[in-house]
């Protein structure tokens, strides 16, 4: 899946990248990395797995 994303970015990398970031991500919910991008530093955004309720609870990382 990883090359066919580069293929279709038609981009060029080391043949080693895709085997290194599929291991790097093997065991990550990707949908909880992409959702949760800047959630420590802008706290009151919403996010799109709290169904976009605006930062009245506190949240720990």
């Amino acid at each position: 899946m990883i090359n066919a994303l580069i293929k279709a970015a038609s981009v060029n990398v080391e043949p080693f990248w895709p085997g290194l970031f599929a291991k790097a991500l093997a065991n990550v919910n990707i949908k909880t990395l992409i959702c949760n991008i800047g959630l420590v530093a802008l706290p009151r955004r919403r996010s799109c797995l709290d169904g976009g309720q605006n930062g009245s609870k506190k949240r720990r990382l």
